[in-house]
């Protein structure tokens, strides 16, 4: 019994929070707080004392014991109870600062929900009053609507009794309505198979635009390569030629100077005579096979040349305005065809020779032949200076378009 009424002590002194340091706020203030777990604690000790003294009358060595302990303790809490209450109230008002600053902490964040409701609430106040003006919009547009509808009653009301009354007018007009109505489906029904017509001339008309126009871009890839290369091979010839023709200006020059330092001796120009020999290769390219093939060659680039022109025409002819008039591509066209047909006669001119260069060369190797005499030499000595003049000016018409006879006539060249 007494183990138990120990246990039960313990119980209620820790029930009562005598040793929690968090004493909550449950009374006016914290100091009321402290006294009332004081007073708990007092009846408690009161309590267990009375049972105690209950307890005692029945014979009982543990009984006995525990009241002697609790005299005990009372003779000596009249020494220390001063001290021991002291000591509680220190701890106990110990604990008022923090509960202080807790209670702090939290009036701060009531404030600060309170700011945040005050805030709140003030927006719902704006809302409130924001719907109010959009529910008198609304009302007024509501009333607007209303008598708008009203008014449309009234007039469908009387357009349904003047319906009633033109019974046979309403019925006209259904038998015209559906007149036109069939006449409308025809019309639409020709405007549909005029437009799948249209659709598939078109789409006819571009199929065979891009056929024409791919041929027409393979023929001008065509005629460009030929141009091309016959431009090449005129250019490697005329490259050729300008070298041989400073060869032979350095050959009648060194002979000039011979022949002013040995007039009478002549035996040693035989060797320098196979540097115009080299001019005989020249005119190889000026007939035979040779000027057959570059002119084969040319005429295949002018066939492909009047090809694509016409082909061009063609498609361009095809995409006329609404006034009949040709696209302005057609122009642009032309110009192409005239530069062209420029080129063409300038590679013929310098192919054929009628530029001038073919007729010095000529002079040249007509002049020249085997077992010469002195006198001959004599006569070549004389015509060495014109020689040098027709080779300088042979150099500056290799590589000219302009033909012999325009450049005789001063006519203007473009290169």
């Amino acid at each position: 019994m007494v183990i138990q009424l120990m246990k039960v002590m313990d119980t209620m002194l820790e029930k009562a929070g005598v040793d929690d340091e968090q004493i909550g706020i449950t009374g006016p203030s914290q100091l009321h707080n402290v006294l009332e777990v004081l007073k708990t604690e007092q009846n408690i000790y009161n309590i267990v004392f009375h049972e105690l003294i209950r307890q005692v009358s029945v014979d009982c060595a543990e009984r006995g014991e525990l009241l002697s302990k609790l005299r005990k303790v009372r003779q000596f809490s009249q020494f220390t109870v001063s001290f021991y209450y002291r000591q509680r109230y220190v701890n106990l008002l110990d604990r008022i600062p923090q509960q202080m600053r807790n209670l702090y902490k939290e009036m701060m964040a009531q404030r600060v929900m309170d700011r945040h409701i005050t805030e709140e609430l003030y927006n719902f106040k704006e809302s409130i009053g924001q719907l109010t003006s959009e529910l008198c919009e609304v009302r007024e547009h509501d009333f607007r609507v209303t008598r708008e509808a009203e008014r449309a009653h009234e007039e469908l009301a009387d357009a349904v009794r003047d319906a009633e009354l033109n019974a046979n007018l309403v019925e006209e007009y259904r038998e015209l309505y559906e007149l036109q109505r069939a006449r409308l489906e025809t019309q639409l029904l020709q405007l549909t198979q005029e437009k799948e017509i249209w659709s598939s001339a078109t789409y006819d008309l571009a199929m065979k635009d891009t056929a024409d126009l791919s041929d027409l871009q393979e023929m001008t890839e065509q005629f460009r390569e030929l141009l091309d290369r016959i431009g090449i091979e005129v250019e490697h010839a005329e490259n050729s030629s300008r070298e041989k023709l400073r060869v032979v200006q350095n050959g009648l020059t060194k002979w000039m100077q011979y022949f002013q330092d040995n007039l009478r001796a002549f035996s040693g120009m035989t060797c320098s005579l196979l540097s115009f020999q080299m001019l005989n290769e020249d005119l190889e390219q000026y007939g035979g096979e040779v000027l057959l093939m570059k002119k084969e060659t040319l005429k295949t680039a002018a066939n492909l040349q009047k090809r694509w022109t016409e082909l061009g025409q063609t498609v361009l002819s095809r995409h006329k305005d609404i006034n009949g008039v040709l696209p302005p591509e057609l122009r642009a066209m032309e110009e192409i065809n005239e530069r062209a047909n420029e080129l063409c006669q300038q590679y013929s001119v310098r192919i054929n020779g009628e530029n001038g260069k073919k007729l010095p060369i000529l002079s040249f190797n007509f002049s020249f032949r085997s077992g010469m005499h002195d006198s001959d030499w004599l006569k070549l000595f004389r015509v060495i200076p014109d020689w040098l003049t027709q080779v300088a000016a042979l150099m500056t018409i290799i590589g000219s378009g302009q033909s012999h006879e325009d450049r005789r006539n001063r006519k203007p060249h473009a290169s």
